[in-house]
């Protein structure tokens, strides 16, 4: 079995909530609770009921409140706290500074990395990308605690501004709620710097980019027809 850093992190902090009991067989309860393979989706939904009653009710002698901390973890629900590279710096940014540039949001957990799942990022970078240059333009912890749907809500005020987010993972009711906010979710599985996947935005600007991205960018309506009709 293998799991990416996000996925194994969310297990590990999970076990290390709850007392005698080793990692071995909190690994073993985690797969008979959700299954193989274990997903993004599959932690986020797996419930109390569950993770009782897998392995024969193992976890039954784990005091409620240590049970409870390591669900909240598996479900993405309490923030992990990871050593992580420095939050970069960003630069002053004036509007119009970049003529014909679109703002977008990277998920990430630390540095200039793309390397965070839309619902546990440490927090978004938001940069503002022209066909010539890329500037960091903000730093916004990702809103934690509180409902699913509030914590949705948080998110899509504070990407309001923004056009696109790049993200390892999302889930599709939050890749839907982005939609109708006239977001659009891209993913990046594998993590890379952030300006690597802007980098690959910036030659789609430079080349044909589609109807909705070059009115994102500002292009005027006589560019968009022309690069809707190339």
């Amino acid at each position: 079995m293998t799991l990416s850093p996000p996925l194994a992190l969310r297990i590990g902090v999970a076990g290390r909530a709850l007392a005698d009991i080793t990692m071995e067989r909190w690994v073993e309860v985690v797969i008979a609770a959700v299954g193989l393979p274990i997903t993004e989706e599959k932690l986020r939904r797996v419930t109390m009921a569950r993770l009782r009653s897998a392995q024969r009710g193992l976890l039954n002698r784990i005091p409620a409140t240590q049970l409870y901390r390591a669900l909240s973890y598996l479900n993405g629900t309490e923030a992990i706290e990871v050593v992580a590279d420095p939050i970069p710096t960003a630069e002053p940014y004036f509007e119009g500074d970049l003529s014909h540039s679109v703002r977008v949001a990277v998920a990430s957990n630390g540095g200039e990395q793309l390397d965070g799942l839309f619902t546990t990022c440490r927090h978004f970078l938001i940069f503002q990308v022209a066909a010539e240059a890329v500037r960091l333009v903000a730093v916004r912890p990702n809103p934690s605690g509180g409902h699913r749907r509030h914590r949705t809500q948080a998110r899509l005020a504070l990407l309001a501004d923004c056009a696109l987010v790049f993200v390892t993972s999302i889930g599709a009711l939050e890749a839907a709620a982005l939609a109708r906010s006239d977001i659009h979710a891209l993913k990046q599985p594998e993590p890379v710097t952030a300006r690597t996947a802007l980098t690959v935005l910036q030659q789609v600007l430079q080349r044909n980019p589609p109807p909705w991205l070059a009115k994102a960018a500002g292009l005027p309506a006589t560019d968009r027809l022309a690069s809707y009709t190339q």
